[in-house]
C-alpha cells in the first residue's frame, strides 16, 4: 500500500551561475509521489528512486504507475522525443521539435507538461544506458523544478538539464539572457553534477572559457557568445542589440568546424580593430584555427580598408573572413549579402577569402585570395581554385562581387576586379572589355550567364565591362566604416517583446529558401552614363509640319467587333490561314499554338502588311499581331547580331543622322541571315537583347521579333554611295536609365565586324531573306515599306 506524502527533495533551486549549489526545501506535489508506506527520515528519497528504478527495470505496467503518470505520454518527432499529457501531441511541441537537429550524445526529450506533473517524469522517460537531454518548450515550464540528480538515479543513467530559461535557435536552442552564463548540466547516478556545454547541438569547441560566458572588453566592448560562436560589439541601445542577436542566434548555423565571430552591429558605435585583436590574442588553444569572422556592423579602420586586411595586419597572421553573412536555407549552407536594413540580399557565388599580413606598413596589401565558394554553374569544368572552363577562349571566376567573364590570361588589374565588394541588391557578372576580337565573345558569354542566373534565381543580374568600373554605390555601414546608424524611433514596451522574436524557427528556415520581395531602389551602379538621347516617336516623325488640333467630335462607342477578344482573335486567325491549323485538331493546346502561329506568320508577309498604317484594325491582321505579341512568351531570347535590308527616305536619314533613340510600337522582326544584297539600299543590323528567336512558318529558318514598345539606340549611320550600300547600326536597349557608353562602343565594334564580314562575302554565299520578314526602320512609319518584299 502506498500513499502521497511531501517529497522533501523534489524541489531544487540552483543558484544562478553555480549548478552543483542547490537549496533543497519541501515541496507539495499537488500529484504526490509513490513511495513505501512508513518510509520517513532523510534517507527517503534515496530508497524511493532505488524502488523506481528497480520497478522500471523489472517491466512494470502503466497500471502500477500513479494516476498523473499513466495521463503522460513519450511520442517519437523528428530526431526527438516530446514528453506531453495524454491525447496528441501539443502543436507547439511537433513544430519546435521538428526543427532540431540530432543529438550524437543523447536522447533528446522535448518536455511540454505543466508544473504540477514534472514529478512523474521519472514514470515516462526511457530507461538505458544512454542518457537523455530534457528541453522544455518555448515558452514552456521551467525545468529547474526537476530534481536533475533524483531523476538520473530513477532512470539509471545521465540526465542533462538547462540551467537558465532557452530559446529556439538554428536547428536548436541557445540561451535566452546573454547577461547570465547559462549552460547545460549534466547529472549521473552517485557522482557530482559537472558542466555540459552551452550549446545544443554541442560542438566539440563548447568547451568552458572564452566561448561560453558574457565577457566586459575594454571600452565598453562585450563579447557574448552565440550558437554559433561570439559577438564582439559595443554597447547600446537595447533595440538595435536584441535586433541582431535575433538574426545572429536563428540564422547563423553552429558547425563543429568553424567558430563564427560576429563584428559590430547595425547602430552601434565602430568596434575598434585593436580591442578584436587584443581578444584574438587572449584566445588560446587548439580550436584559434576555426576562427572566421563575419562583419554584421561598422569596424573602425584606416582610410576605410577592409576590415579583414587591418585585422589581418594587427594579428600578424592569416584570417578567415566572411564575404557576408552564413545561413542554413533549405537548399544547404549559404553565404548571402546584408541590405542596409538587415535584411537578407542574393546568395554570394564566394563564401570566404583569406587575408594575410603586409610584410611591411609601407608596402601595399596582399590581394585576399579565396578561401570557400560555391559553384556558379553545374557540370562546368573546374580549372583551379574558383576558376571554370565555358568554352575553349573564356573562363568564369568566382569574386566577391559575383562572377567574372574572361580569357585564360588574368589581365594586369585583376586584383582589382578580385577585391571589389558585393553590392547587396544584385549580383554582378563582370566582362573583359578590353581583349581586341575577343570582347564582343566575351560580353555574350556574360549576357548568357546573367540570363541563365536570372531563370534559375529569380534575381536581378548586373553585366558590367571591367573599365570604367566602379564600387557599388554607398548602401550600408560596409561602405561607410566609421559610421554609425541613428537610434531607431520605435517603442518597444518593457514587458512586451518584440514580434520577431515570436516568430516560429521553421517558417524562419523556410523564408530563407525563398526570394526577397522586390524593392523600389533598383538603381545600380554603372560605369561612364552616355548623356541622355532624344527619343524619337513616330508621331513626331510622321509629320513634317505642324499639325492642327483635330476637331472636336461626341465620343462614340467602338462596334463590338473592334473590340479585342481573345477567343474571337484566336477564331479570325484558324479560319483566315486554316492550312496552318490543319491536322491539330481541337486540343487543349490549341489556344497556346495559335498565339505561337501568329508570331511565326508575322515573320513573313502576313506580317508587312499587318503593320501598315491603312490595316484593317478588326480583322484577321489585327488579332494576328495581338496574338503574336502572347506567343513570343515563353520563347528563347537571342543575343547578338540581326540584320535586314531597308530603304529609307531622306527625312529619315535626317532623324537617324540624330542618334537617338527609335520607339516601336508594334511588333519589329527581324532576321537572323545576312541582308540580302539586291534588296533595298541599305543593311540595318541590330544588337538584339530580348528578342525571341520564332521559327518560320514553312519550317525553313529563323527570325527575331521584338516585343512592342522595344527601345532601339542608334549608333551609327552612314548613307548609300555610289556602288556601296548604306548602313545602320542599331542597339536594343533594355533599360533606358542605365545606358552605358562602354556598352555602346562595344556593340558598335561587334556590329561592325559583322558588317565588314558580311561585306566581304560573295553574292553567291549570300543567303536571300526568302520570307521579306523586313522591310523598315523600327520606329519609323511604314510606308517606306520594300516594294515587292511582301513578295520575296
Amino acid at each position: 500500500m502506498f500513499v502521497r506524502d511531501v517529497h522533501p527533495i523534489l524541489s531544487v533551486r540552483r543558484e544562478r551561475g553555480y549548478p552543483d549549489v542547490v537549496s533543497r526545501e519541501p515541496f507539495r506535489s499537488d500529484v504526490g509521489n509513490l513511495r513505501p508506506e512508513g518510509l520517513v527520515g532523510p534517507a527517503e528519497g534515496a530508497r524511493v528512486s532505488f524502488w523506481k528504478r528497480l520497478r522500471a527495470r523489472a517491466g512494470a505496467s502503466l497500471n502500477a504507475k500513479s494516476e498523473a503518470g499513466a495521463l503522460l505520454e513519450r511520442t517519437q518527432v523528428g530526431h526527438a522525443e516530446v514528453v506531453h499529457l495524454a491525447g496528441g501531441v501539443p502543436h507547439r511541441a511537433r513544430l519546435f521539435a521538428s526543427s532540431l537537429a540530432p543529438d550524437p550524445q543523447y536522447r533528446l526529450v522535448i518536455v511540454d507538461l505543466p508544473e504540477r506533473t514534472l514529478d512523474e517524469l521519472a514514470a515516462v522517460l526511457p530507461v538505458g544506458t544512454r542518457g537523455v537531454r530534457l528541453v522544455p518548450v518555448p515558452s514552456g515550464e521551467d525545468l529547474s523544478l526537476v530534481d536533475g540528480q533524483s531523476l538520473a538515479e530513477a532512470v539509471g543513467s545521465s540526465v542533462v538539464l538547462p540551467l537558465g530559461a532557452v530559446r529556439p535557435s538554428h536547428a536548436g536552442v541557445s540561451f535566452d539572457d546573454p547577461r547570465i552564463d547559462g549552460r547545460w548540466v549534466r547529472y549521473r547516478p552517485g557522482a557530482e553534477a559537472s558542466w555540459a556545454g552551452r550549446r545544443l547541438p554541442q560542438p566539440p569547441w563548447d568547451v568552458p572559457g572564452t566561448l561560453a560566458e558574457t565577457r566586459s572588453l575594454e571600452g565598453e566592448v562585450v563579447a557574448e557568445p552565440l550558437p554559433s560562436g561570439v559577438w564582439l560589439r559595443a554597447a547600446g541601445d537595447d533595440r538595435w542589440t536584441r535586433a541582431a542577436r535575433a538574426r545572429l542566434t536563428r540564422w547563423v548555423p553552429c558547425r563543429s568546424d568553424e567558430i563564427i565571430v560576429a563584428l559590430g552591429a547595425e547602430g552601434l558605435a565602430p568596434l575598434s580593430v585593436e580591442i578584436v585583436s587584443r581578444w584574438w590574442e587572449s584566445f588560446v588553444g587548439p580550436h584559434r584555427e576555426l576562427l572566421r569572422f563575419v562583419q554584421v556592423g561598422p569596424v573602425r579602420t584606416d582610410a576605410g580598408e577592409p576590415a579583414g586586411q587591418a585585422l589581418a595586419d594587427a594579428i600578424g597572421t592569416e584570417i578567415v573572413f566572411y564575404c557576408g553573412l552564413p545561413v542554413h536555407s533549405l537548399n544547404g549552407p549559404e553565404v548571402v549579402a546584408l541590405r542596409p536594413d538587415g535584411s537578407h540580399g542574393w546568395s554570394l557565388f564566394a563564401h570566404t577569402v583569406t587575408y594575410r599580413p603586409r610584410e611591411s606598413s609601407v608596402l601595399p596589401a596582399m590581394t585576399p585570395t579565396l578561401h570557400s565558394y560555391r559553384k556558379p554553374i553545374p557540370r562546368l569544368p573546374k580549372v583551379t581554385t574558383g576558376v571554370y572552363r565555358y568554352d575553349s577562349d573564356t573562363v568564369v571566376e568566382v569574386v566577391p562581387a559575383g562572377l567574372w567573364i574572361r580569357g585564360e590570361a588574368e589581365p594586369d588589374y585583376s586584383d582589382f576586379v578580385r577585391t571589389l565588394p558585393p553590392d547587396p541588391r544584385t549580383p554582378t557578372v563582370f566582362h573583359n572589355s578590353s581583349d581586341g576580337e575577343m570582347t564582343a565573345h566575351h560580353w555574350q558569354c556574360a549576357e548568357e550567364v546573367a540570363e541563365r542566373l536570372r531563370r534559375t534565381t529569380g534575381a536581378e543580374v548586373r553585366v558590367q565591362p571591367t573599365d570604367g568600373i566602379e564600387p557599388a554605390p554607398p548602401t550600408s555601414w560596409m561602405s561607410h566604416p566609421g559610421k554609425q546608424a541613428p537610434v531607431p524611433e520605435i517603442d518597444v514596451p518593457a514587458t512586451q517583446q518584440p514580434a520577431d522574436e515570436e516568430e516560429p524557427l521553421v517558417l524562419l528556415m523556410q523564408l530563407v529558401g525563398g526570394h526577397d520581395a522586390p524593392t523600389e531602389d533598383r538603381e545600380a551602379a554603372v560605369p561612364e552614363v552616355a548623356p541622355a538621347a532624344k527619343v524619337i516617336e513616330m508621331a513626331e516623325i510622321a509629320a513634317a509640319d505642324p499639325v492642327p488640333d483635330p476637331p472636336v467630335v461626341p465620343e462614340q462607342t467602338a462596334p463590338a467587333a473592334s473590340v479585342p477578344d481573345d477567343v474571337r482573335d484566336r477564331a479570325l486567325i484558324r479560319e483566315a490561314w486554316p492550312e496552318h491549323f490543319a491536322g491539330v485538331g481541337d486540343t487543349e493546346d490549341l489556344d497556346a499554338f495559335t498565339d505561337l502561329m501568329a508570331a511565326r506568320l508575322h515573320l513573313g508577309p502576313l506580317g508587312l502588311e499587318a503593320r501598315r498604317p491603312d490595316a484593317d484594325t478588326s480583322g484577321p491582321l489585327a488579332a494576328l499581331g495581338r496574338r503574336a505579341v502572347e506567343g513570343l512568351s515563353g520563347l528563347a531570347r537571342h543575343r547578338g547580331v540581326t540584320a535586314a535590308a531597308v530603304a529609307p527616305t531622306p527625312d529619315q536619314w535626317a532623324r537617324l543622322g540624330e542618334h537617338g533613340v527609335l520607339v516601336e510600337p508594334g511588333l519589329c522582326a527581324m532576321s537572323l541571315a545576312q541582308p540580302a544584297s539586291g534588296t533595298g539600299t541599305t543593311d540595318l543590323l541590330i544588337w538584339s537583347m530580348t528578342g525571341r528567336v520564332v521559327e518560320r512558318p514553312g519550317g525553313d529558318g529563323k527570325g527575331v521579333l521584338f516585343p512592342p514598345g522595344t527601345s532601339f539606340a542608334v549608333l551609327e549611320v552612314i548613307e548609300p554611295r555610289e556602288n556601296e550600300r548604306g548602313r545602320v547600326l542599331l542597339r536594343e536597349l533594355s533599360d533606358l536609365k542605365s545606358r552605358a557608353q562602354s556598352l555602346d562602343d562595344l556593340i558598335l565594334s561587334s556590329l561592325r565586324q559583322s558588317a565588314e564580314r558580311w561585306r566581304r562575302t560573295s553574292a553567291s554565299e549570300t543567303v536571300l531573306n526568302t520570307e521579306g520578314e523586313v522591310g523598315r526602320l523600327p520606329g519609323m512609319p511604314a510606308e517606306n515599306v520594300l516594294e515587292g518584299s511582301t513578295g520575296r
